[in-house]
């Protein structure tokens, strides 16, 4: 029986650190493309998007480069920092994140929460994120997040990110292919 196109019908080595956990930095290591969507607490989408991320080791730190291109037209690149703590610790900070996230790798998944500049007409306004994020298999994974202010949940974002084959690790999108969705 021949697989479907795209499926993988294991779950390569770098999924998981010697503890079994999800190793989100490694899988993040080369290019990655997402598609996503966020949802108003009543479950309105509200905006869909597509990013690239492109990520790399860059001497102490691994570094992501994203771009998130909106379906009405914005776009938005960041930079995250992130470092490796002690039991599948690592933390990360990016110019649109207050202080640093905190996350850990965890049998499953890897969870992150962090506090975030978020533009929303023409204001700043602070959330918190609570990411989490679940390996399908050797390629692809799903991020659901919970956004809210002062315990109060505003939305769901739900994205699946897809590793790019042929992408060398923190090689640099062409412009076109950005573009692409």
């Amino acid at each position: 029986m021949t697989s479907p196109p795209h499926e993988s019908n294991s779950t390569p080595a770098v999924l998981r650190n010697n503890d079994g956990a999800f190793d989100l930095i490694a899988y993040l290591d080369g290019s990655v493309r997402a598609w996503g969507v966020f949802e108003d607490r009543a479950g309105r989408v509200r905006r869909r998007f597509v990013a690239d991320l492109a990520g790399r080791r860059d001497g102490s730190h691994f570094v992501i480069d994203e771009e998130f291109r909106f379906d009405d037209g914005a776009v938005e690149q960041r930079q995250w920092k992130f470092e490796r703590g002690e039991g599948g610790a690592f933390h990360a900070t990016a110019t649109d994140v207050i202080g640093q996230a905190e996350g850990r790798a965890e049998a499953g998944g890897a969870r992150m929460r962090y506090q975030f500049r978020l533009a929303i007409k023409g204001r700043s306004v602070v959330v918190d994120f609570d990411d989490r994020f679940y390996p399908i298999d050797g390629d692809r994974i799903i991020n659901r997040a919970t956004v809210s202010k002062f315990g109060v949940r505003l939305g769901e974002l739900t994205m699946l990110f897809e590793r790019r084959p042929g992408k060398a690790a923190g090689a640099d999108l062409a412009g076109s292919e950005r573009r692409a969705a």
